[in-house]
C-alpha cells in the first residue's frame, strides 16, 4: 500500500505594508501650514506680496527657527484648473521657488527647504456646478476654486529634539 505524501503548506504570514523609514519623532514639531495662494500672490502671479511675507515670517519662518530639529521642510505648490495643465503645472512650481526663495532669504539654509509643485492635480473643491467659462474672467469660477489656489508647507525631516 503506497501513501501518499502531502506536503504541508507552510503558515502564511499576511504580507506587511512596507513602511518608510522613520525619519524623526512619531509626531512633528509642527503641523502642516496651509496658506492660501491669495495671502501669498496676487490672482495667476507667483511674486510673493507684502503680507504673503508677514505670513511667511509668521507661519514658517518662525517655526523653523524655533525647532532647529526640523531638517527639511517641503513646500508644495498648487494651483486650480484653469488655465493649462502645463501653465498650471509652472505656477505651481514658480510659487513654490518663491516662497522657498523667501523663507532662505529670512536665514534659513536652503538645504532645509525643497518645494514641488503639483499644479492642479491635487484638488479640494471641484466648483462643477459654477456656469460659464473656464477663465479666469469668470468670477464666481476663481472665487469658487481658491481654495485649490494654496501652498502647503510640512515637516518632511525630523531629528529627535535634544
Amino acid at each position: 500500500v503506497k501513501k501518499e505524501v502531502v506536503a504541508k503548506k507552510p503558515d502564511t504570514v499576511p504580507a506587511q505594508p512596507l513602511m518608510p523609514p522613520n525619519l524623526g519623532p512619531d509626531k512633528p514639531a509642527f503641523t502642516k501650514i496651509n496658506l492660501q495662494a491669495e495671502t501669498l500672490f496676487d490672482f495667476d502671479k507667483a511674486v510673493l506680496r507684502a503680507d504673503g511675507k508677514k505670513t511667511l515670517d509668521d507661519e514658517v519662518v518662525a517655526k523653523m527657527k524655533q525647532y532647529p530639529e526640523v531638517e527639511v521642510v517641503l513646500v508644495t505648490g498648487h494651483a486650480d484648473r484653469i488655465g493649462s495643465e502645463k501653465y498650471n503645472n509652472s505656477l505651481s512650481d514658480r510659487r513654490a521657488a518663491a516662497a522657498k526663495g523667501y523663507i532662505v532669504s529670512q536665514g534659513i539654509d536652503a538645504k532645509r527647504v525643497e518645494t514641488v509643485g503639483k499644479g492642479e492635480a491635487e484638488p479640494l473643491v471641484d466648483c462643477k456646478d459654477v456656469k460659464g467659462r473656464e477663465s479666469g474672467k469668470n468670477k464666481k469660477l476663481v472665487e469658487c476654486l481658491q481654495p485649490n489656489r494654496r501652498v502647503l508647507v510640512e515637516v518632511k525631516v525630523q531629528a529627535p529634539a535634544k
